[in-house]
């Protein structure tokens, strides 16, 4: 018997699948003492600075396995204004650490990529950057 969570991870999975997304965004801190709240502020910011950016989904891990706070994410900007990959990480490695910012080629690689992420148990790490 599935539970009311797990039902609603699969919706909320499915709607992400759905979406048209530019990017794969992975940005690790080179802080080891930065909250999860810090953390959140600190990606609000930073992607503010791109004006263009028409939604983002960020997933917050607290760093338990590797020792340090990291986002995984989704990034979508307006069609024609999009930043390129390497952009965006230069200016994430400058100011944070660490980074990866992937092209997404298909559907099933945002499937895939939902399935891991949106799947785990969803808390309060999880925001949308509009």
């Amino acid at each position: 018997m599935r539970n009311e969570n797990y039902e609603t991870q699969q919706q909320y999975a499915n709607w992400l699948s759905n979406e048209r997304w530019d990017y794969f965004f992975t940005g690790t801190f080179r802080y080891e003492n930065i909250s999860v709240n810090g953390s959140r502020r600190c990606a609000q910011r930073f992607f503010r600075g791109f004006t263009t950016l028409e939604l983002g989904v960020l997933f917050i891990e607290s760093g338990k396995l590797y020792g340090k706070v990291h986002l995984h994410g989704l990034l979508r900007f307006r069609p024609g204004h999009r930043p390129s990959a390497r952009t965006i990480w230069s200016w994430w490695f400058d100011r944070y650490g660490r980074a990866k910012v992937e092209e997404i080629d298909s559907a099933e690689a945002v499937s895939s990529y939902c399935c891991k992420y949106v799947t785990k148990q969803m808390k309060d790490e999880t925001f949308f950057l509009v």
